[in-house]
């Protein structure tokens, strides 16, 4: 596991994950994240219509809503844990395709992760 942050930032906002977000935590091993379930979403984008969307009908089931800062530290703290890398602070990244592989780079030109596929 790799954790690339952009920034450090004093505070931030909560985050609403949706239910696919459990399989990609799951492979992680964490599942356990802090969060609270959410049985479904009431939103309004791009008009004044609200408009459901019931987790009770959704075939992965219940989303959640998650204090960021401290499930970042979680994954912070399973990075460390599994004695992989976190790279805090690194500011913009972007992801480059290979010949055998892919490359995480910041601006400043520095490489951060590379993976070979193969």
């Amino acid at each position: 596991m790799v954790v690339l942050e952009r920034a450090a930032i004093g505070w931030k906002a909560g985050e609403t994950f949706g239910p696919r977000v459990r399989l990609l935590l799951a492979e992680l091993g964490a599942e356990e994240a802090p969060a609270v379930p959410f049985r479904g979403v009431r939103s309004a984008w791009g008009s004044s219509e609200l408009i459901d969307r019931p987790s009770l009908v959704h075939p992965l089931g219940e989303g959640w809503h998650v204090d960021r800062a401290r499930f970042e530290g979680t994954l912070e703290r399973m990075a460390v844990a599994s004695r992989r890398r976190s790279a805090a602070r690194r500011g913009a990244c972007s992801a480059m395709r290979e010949r055998d592989g892919f490359a995480v780079v910041n601006h400043a030109g520095e490489q951060l992760v590379r993976r070979a596929t193969s």
